[in-house]
């Protein structure tokens, strides 16, 4: 066993443009599987039903990781809003504030 930080090299073969081989350890192995990407599936479908018109995608992205132990990007989730023909939450809390405040206009 080599104690190298790189994956032993296996034997190329001798045709022109060969990629080299890496043997990959077990552990590295296990560590693959641990990267899997969650799949979406009806749970957490039925939870963006169920949440879509009083809560923001990065909400519902914390909810479906609470109840499924699956993580997904609020960008995912948004996304599968859109596929599912839900409309945004309609809430805008900063801008509105923001608009009102014309300090240019004296106050």
């Amino acid at each position: 066993m080599s104690t190298s930080p790189y994956p032993s090299l296996l034997v190329a073969p001798t045709t022109p443009h060969a990629l080299p081989c890496f043997r990959l350890s077990d552990g590295m192995q296990d560590l693959q599987s641990a990267f899997r990407r969650p799949l979406w599936d009806t749970e957490c479908a039925s939870i963006l039903v169920e949440c879509a018109d009083r809560c923001t995608n990065a909400e519902i992205a914390d909810l479906i990781a609470a109840r499924t132990g699956m993580r997904f990007k609020p960008k995912t989730v948004s996304d599968r809003r859109a596929a599912l023909g839900l409309g945004a939450p309609g809430r805008n809390d900063w801008t509105s504030p923001l608009r009102r405040l014309r300090p240019w206009q004296g106050g």
